[in-house]
């Protein structure tokens, strides 16, 4: 029930708001996975270090297995073919801090410290995260990744440039 309720409307991206078979098949897997003692653990320390729900969301989806679990079931649903993502200040932040750690493990030291000195991080990636969410659906968004030279992900791929463009020093 406490996975179903975090898919509130804004979050609920599923095909016809229906996000039981993901919660069914995400809650069996992390049951099989991890202890009860372990659960507890990790939900209490995504609780401590986080300031609100979609914070601790983001803690959550840090954690390896728990990822990779996500991911299995999260991948067999159908999603709606309408559905964006609404940012809220919550959801924008963590959204920017999402973009901000993949860019780091996406480049070399080097080539990190070469974009700091020129782009404006923040600004970037606010504008980076702000453009995908009101461009594509939740599906498009979840089929880039399986289709890397699709007009989706060339799409994605010039707004990222166009806001490196856009937040120059």
């Amino acid at each position: 029930e406490q996975c179903n309720g975090a898919f509130d409307n804004n979050m609920n991206h599923f095909e016809n708001l229906d996000s039981k078979p993901f919660c069914d098949c995400f809650i069996e897997k992390v049951y099989r996975k991890f202890s009860l003692e372990e659960i507890n653990i990790i939900v209490t320390s995504a609780k401590e270090n986080s300031k609100n729900f979609a914070e601790g969301g983001y803690i959550l989806y840090q954690n390896k297995e728990l990822l990779k679990l996500y991911k299995e079931c999260f991948n067999n649903q159908k999603l709606s073919k309408e559905s964006y993502i609404h940012l809220t200040e919550e959801k924008l932040s963590v959204f920017i801090s999402q973009c901000k750690d993949e860019t780091k493990l996406s480049l070399t030291p080097k080539e990190m410290n070469e974009f700091l000195q020129v782009v404006n991080f923040d600004s970037y990636c606010e504008c980076f995260v702000k453009k995908y969410t009101s461009s594509f659906t939740v599906s498009e968004l979840s089929d880039i990744p399986k289709y890397p030279n699709s007009n989706n992900a060339m799409k994605l791929s010039k707004m990222a440039e166009d806001c490196v463009s856009e937040n120059v020093y």
